[in-house]
Protein backbone atom coordinates (compact mmCIF):
# COMPACT_ATOMS: atom_id res chain seq x y z
CA UNK A 1 0.00 0.00 0.00
CA UNK A 2 1.31 3.28 -0.63
CA UNK A 3 0.73 6.83 0.97
CA UNK A 4 3.42 9.10 -0.91
CA UNK A 5 3.66 12.87 -2.43
CA UNK A 6 3.81 13.49 1.62
CA UNK A 7 0.89 10.88 2.34
CA UNK A 8 1.21 11.35 5.47
CA UNK A 9 0.43 15.25 5.67
CA UNK A 10 -3.56 13.90 4.99
CA UNK A 11 -3.05 12.54 8.67
CA UNK A 12 -3.32 15.95 10.42
CA UNK A 13 -2.64 15.70 13.80
CA UNK A 14 0.34 13.26 15.35
CA UNK A 15 -2.49 11.61 17.54
CA UNK A 16 -3.88 10.56 14.30
CA UNK A 17 -1.40 8.78 13.37
CA UNK A 18 -1.91 5.86 15.65
CA UNK A 19 -5.69 5.24 14.18
CA UNK A 20 -4.55 5.69 10.80
CA UNK A 21 -1.70 3.02 10.95
CA UNK A 22 -3.84 0.84 12.98
CA UNK A 23 -6.55 1.11 9.99
CA UNK A 24 -3.58 0.66 7.51
CA UNK A 25 -2.40 -2.56 9.20
CA UNK A 26 -6.25 -4.17 8.80
CA UNK A 27 -6.25 -3.55 5.35
CA UNK A 28 -2.94 -4.88 4.86
CA UNK A 29 -2.77 -8.60 3.09
CA UNK A 30 -0.59 -11.32 4.05
CA UNK A 31 3.37 -10.12 3.65
CA UNK A 32 1.72 -6.61 2.87
CA UNK A 33 3.52 -3.49 3.54
CA UNK A 34 2.91 0.36 3.53
CA UNK A 35 5.41 2.51 2.08
CA UNK A 36 5.01 6.13 3.59
CA UNK A 37 6.83 9.59 2.73
CA UNK A 38 7.11 12.55 4.95
CA UNK A 39 9.61 15.39 5.67
CA UNK A 40 11.27 16.56 8.95
CA UNK A 41 11.01 20.26 9.34
CA UNK A 42 14.43 20.40 11.63
CA UNK A 43 16.76 19.90 8.98
CA UNK A 44 16.26 22.41 6.36
CA UNK A 45 14.68 25.26 9.23
CA UNK A 46 16.24 28.56 8.45
CA UNK A 47 16.48 30.72 11.92
CA UNK A 48 12.46 32.21 11.35
CA UNK A 49 11.45 28.55 11.35
CA UNK A 50 13.75 26.95 14.13
CA UNK A 51 12.00 30.01 15.97
CA UNK A 52 8.41 28.55 15.01
CA UNK A 53 9.81 25.37 16.12
CA UNK A 54 11.18 26.23 19.09
CA UNK A 55 8.08 27.77 20.40
CA UNK A 56 5.85 25.30 19.52
CA UNK A 57 7.89 23.38 21.61
CA UNK A 58 7.46 25.58 24.37
CA UNK A 59 4.01 24.63 24.14
CA UNK A 60 3.90 21.14 24.19
CA UNK A 61 3.09 20.95 20.76
CA UNK A 62 4.75 18.65 18.30
CA UNK A 63 6.64 20.80 15.71
CA UNK A 64 5.52 18.80 12.35
CA UNK A 65 1.97 19.93 12.77
CA UNK A 66 1.09 22.61 10.36
CA UNK A 67 -2.38 25.23 10.47
CA UNK A 68 -2.83 26.28 6.77
CA UNK A 69 -4.98 28.04 5.27
CA UNK A 70 -5.15 29.09 1.53
CA UNK A 71 -5.89 32.47 -0.18
CA UNK A 72 -6.22 33.89 -3.56
CA UNK A 73 -7.40 37.23 -5.01
CA UNK A 74 -9.68 38.21 -1.94
CA UNK A 75 -11.19 34.75 -1.09
CA UNK A 76 -9.67 32.90 2.15
CA UNK A 77 -10.55 29.04 2.41
CA UNK A 78 -11.17 26.88 5.46
CA UNK A 79 -8.23 26.67 7.81
CA UNK A 80 -6.69 22.99 7.36
CA UNK A 81 -4.07 21.11 9.74
CA UNK A 82 -1.38 18.72 7.82
CA UNK A 83 1.02 16.63 9.56
CA UNK A 84 4.79 16.65 8.62
CA UNK A 85 6.40 13.65 11.06
CA UNK A 86 9.84 12.96 11.11
CA UNK A 87 11.63 9.54 11.42
CA UNK A 88 12.28 8.75 14.21
CA UNK A 89 8.62 9.66 15.51
CA UNK A 90 7.09 7.93 12.51
CA UNK A 91 9.33 4.50 13.91
CA UNK A 92 8.28 5.07 17.34
CA UNK A 93 4.55 5.30 16.81
CA UNK A 94 4.78 2.36 13.96
CA UNK A 95 6.25 0.23 16.67
CA UNK A 96 3.66 0.76 19.30
CA UNK A 97 0.97 0.16 16.23
CA UNK A 98 2.49 -3.38 15.43
CA UNK A 99 4.80 -2.04 12.93
CA UNK A 100 8.43 -2.63 12.33
CA UNK A 101 9.56 0.99 10.00
CA UNK A 102 12.82 1.12 7.65
CA UNK A 103 13.91 3.72 6.26
CA UNK A 104 14.45 3.88 2.36
CA UNK A 105 15.81 6.71 1.71
CA UNK A 106 16.61 10.13 2.81
CA UNK A 107 17.04 13.08 0.56
CA UNK A 108 17.49 17.15 2.67
CA UNK A 109 14.39 16.35 4.93
CA UNK A 110 12.24 14.53 3.61
CA UNK A 111 12.69 10.16 3.30
CA UNK A 112 10.68 7.59 2.67
CA UNK A 113 10.10 4.70 4.83
CA UNK A 114 8.79 0.72 4.54
CA UNK A 115 6.32 -0.08 7.28
CA UNK A 116 5.86 -4.12 7.75
CA UNK A 117 3.19 -5.65 10.15
CA UNK A 118 5.26 -7.74 13.12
Amino acid sequence: MLSICNGLDKVGRLRDLPPFLHRMRALLGDGGQLIVDSFDLRITADGAARARIAAKAAQGRYFGKIDLRFSYAGRVGVPFTVLQVDAETLREIARTCGFGCDILQRRGGHYLARLVPL
